[in-house]
């Protein structure tokens, strides 16, 4: 799956182009909501799917750790959203060719 860039990113969840989340939301509470997003570029994180799939805190410590390296000063915000691709997979259609 290839990752979004950073201005997709953006657009889906903070941009004001009628269609973003933070406009959806706006929007369904009558303005009673207003989402205060700040985005980080994409990384990639060390460890293995396997391994992590288990527990969120595993993830939440490596996206803790990468936003230190990174200087992103996470202690200033209220929570914290992490997105994670899904491992690929292999999904397939079969039909017998009945209906």
């Amino acid at each position: 799956m290839p990752e979004w860039s950073d201005a997709t990113l953006t657009a889906v969840f903070a941009g004001t182009n009628d269609w973003s989340v933070k406009e959806y939301w706006s929007r369904a509470t009558l303005n009673l909501l207003e989402l205060q997003l700040t985005l980080f570029p994409w990384r990639t994180l060390p460890g293995n799917q396997g391994e992590l799939d288990k527990a969120r805190g595993d993830v939440d410590q490596l996206v803790r750790k990468q936003a230190a390296a990174d200087g992103v000063p996470l202690d200033q915000f209220d929570s914290m959203v992490a997105l994670i691709h899904p491992p690929p997979v292999i999904a397939e259609m079969w039909s017998s060719g009945e209906t």
